[in-house]
């Protein structure tokens, strides 16, 4: 397209050329009256922030355009004007290309609104406006129009997603200069979130597959989606092999959403349940959600100076309170604690892996399946890099599944599918979570040897009379909260995020690490003797410029994969 300003062309030719494209659209044209503006073109549009364009082609007008402010709106509103193609030229996108360049150019010249008039009878103008995100207004000056259209050029709330872009950039920068040590939080790769920027967001679908009939007495059914429920499940059926289980179900969204869909649909009110306390390492919110929905919650008794549970006292409580449901959450622990002795309760047993996942996967833990556990309850963004959802497994299709899979569908509206596609493509990724599972337990063992080895008060995980597996946390001690408190903003300056954190088993407050991330993210054994020497020496002396640059330095050599962009 040969676009030129007015100032190029014969204005005879420009009013002619306008002239004839009033008469194909059977208007009339009044040069001294409402359509005067062809005859001042200069003064006009003239001014810097006004134009008028006309379309050429082997030096033959084809199409024009001008655009102008509206008087009597400060300047802050311009009209779109003459918008004209010639009839053999017309459907070749000469027309959206006017328009775009309408409203690139009124915004360069700070407008915030946009306006045109138009006839009903021009359908074309109509599409295109609507299309590019004109609507329609009441008549706002005197014209022989019969339609008004408006399209805001700075939204309302751009100031906020201006801010929000830059926020979202910096932290992008921030990222690349960070080492994350918290153990709850994970950086799955661009592959494995694609969906979620996809067209999948928004829409709904049941993981159902069901038959015409089934569809038919069903309340509500969505069409188009038949190919997804296909997927979902093909998702579901890998997923429930690899956890060694029976059937898998996505639609819960986190794993506190999980726990409390899940007590919902498998208790009533007055049910007695068990569950891991906070003080060895149970989830701080599972007591209060499971309280909330009127259950009577029991916890397991504490051995303070083994830091695990009392076996023969809890059994003693299940034995008196005969629980419906024992469930065992470790949200937070140093050992991965062996509950088989659980496998003979009746009772019927849930499990949450979320800080175990790739673990269980790479066969380096017990599955809780072994344990006599019938339900896995997981994230996939915590142990695992996947994507933010959560999952439960079953052990066995029972009445108890079907029971639960009835409640989740009662509960839980929309599956949010784009994530469940995020967990069936990093299945591509298994053999490098296998490699991830021991590279972070191995991590986690020698980073807590060697900021023993310079003098930090960690937490022993290991004591030598238990056979107890490691996991990738790690607590370092403090004397008060004070003192936790400053060593974690320390951290935080010199680019390393950790954990403040109530610990357990009565120990105080102090730091809480984990691998998963950081690991996954580059960290190798080589680099972990600097790490534990940059940690200690930022809790020892606190902040220091030279030692801030020593941390950026070895975090850029343990980034060695472009995580997160």
């Amino acid at each position: 397209m040969n676009m030129v300003a007015y100032k190029d062309i014969c204005i005879e030719d420009i009013v002619a050329f306008i002239v004839k494209s009033h008469e194909v659209i059977n208007k009339a044209i009044d040069l001294m009256g409402k359509d005067s503006d062809l005859l001042n073109l200069e003064s006009i549009y003239g001014k810097s922030n006004a134009g008028f364009w006309c379309v050429l082609e082997n030096n033959q007008i084809i199409g024009t355009m001008g655009l102008r402010p509206i008087k009597n709106e400060d300047n802050t509103c311009a009209e779109m004007r003459r918008l004209y193609i010639h009839p053999n030229w017309q459907n070749r996108g000469i027309g959206s290309e006017l328009i775009n360049f309408a409203i690139k150019f009124a915004k360069e010249k700070s407008f915030e609104k946009l306006r045109v008039t138009t006839s009903f009878d021009r359908n074309v103008m109509i599409y295109l406006l609507q299309k590019r995100g004109f609507y329609q207004i009441q008549k706002y000056r005197v014209s022989s129009a019969d339609l008004f259209y408006e399209k805001p050029l700075k939204p309302k709330y751009q100031k906020v997603y201006d801010e929000l872009e830059t926020s979202l950039n910096e932290g992008a920068i921030y990222f690349q200069k960070t080492l994350i040590l918290n153990p709850v939080e994970n950086v799955p790769e661009m592959e494995v979130i694609k969906p979620c920027t996809s067209y999948l967001h928004g829409l709904y679908n049941t993981d159902s597959i069901r038959s015409v009939e089934e569809k038919i007495n069903t309340k509500i059914q969505f069409s188009g989606r038949n190919a997804i429920s296909n997927d979902v499940n093909k998702i579901y059926h890998e997923w429930a092999n690899l956890l060694e289980g029976d059937a898998v179900s996505m639609r819960l969204l986190s794993g506190l959403h999980a726990h409390t869909v899940v007590f919902m649909a498998m208790t009533s009110i007055g049910d007695h349940v068990a569950i891991l306390p906070e003080v060895a390492g149970g989830h701080m919110a599972t007591k209060a959600i499971l309280e909330r929905l009127g259950l009577i919650v029991h916890e397991f008794d504490v051995d303070y100076i083994n830091q695990k549970i009392d076996i023969n006292a809890s059994l003693e409580m299940i034995k008196k309170y005969s629980p419906k449901i024992i469930f065992i959450d470790r949200s937070e622990g140093l050992i991965y604690e062996d509950f088989s002795w659980l496998k003979d309760i009746s009772a019927y047993k849930i499990f949450d892996a979320s800080q175990y996942l790739t673990n269980i996967i790479g066969r380096d833990y017990p599955n809780p399946f072994q344990w006599g556990f019938n339900l896995i309850l997981s994230t996939l963004h915590k142990n695992l890099p996947g994507p933010q959802r959560a999952m439960i497994c079953t052990k066995t299709r029972d009445d108890n599944w079907e029971k639960l899979r009835s409640g989740i569908s009662t509960y839980v509206s929309n599956m949010h599918v784009f994530s469940i596609y995020s967990a069936g493509i990093i299945l591509k990724n298994y053999e490098a979570l296998l490699a991830l599972s021991q590279n972070m337990l191995e991590n986690a063992i020698i980073l807590e040897h060697e900021l023993q080895r310079n003098g930090l008060n960690v937490v022993q995980s290991s004591p030598s009379f238990l056979k107890q597996l490691h996991t990738h946390h790690l607590w370092i001690q403090a004397d008060s909260k004070e003192d936790a408190f400053n060593w974690y903003l320390i951290l935080e300056r010199i680019g390393i995020l950790v954990n403040y954190r109530k610990l357990p088993y009565k120990l105080g407050y102090g730091l809480r690490l984990g691998l998963s991330a950081a690991t996954y993210c580059g960290l190798c054994e080589n680099d972990i003797p600097e790490l534990a020497q940059i940690i200690s020496s930022a809790i020892k002396g606190g902040y220091s410029d030279e030692l801030k640059n020593k941390s950026q330095s070895l975090i850029t050599r343990i980034k060695r994969k472009d995580y997160g962009k």
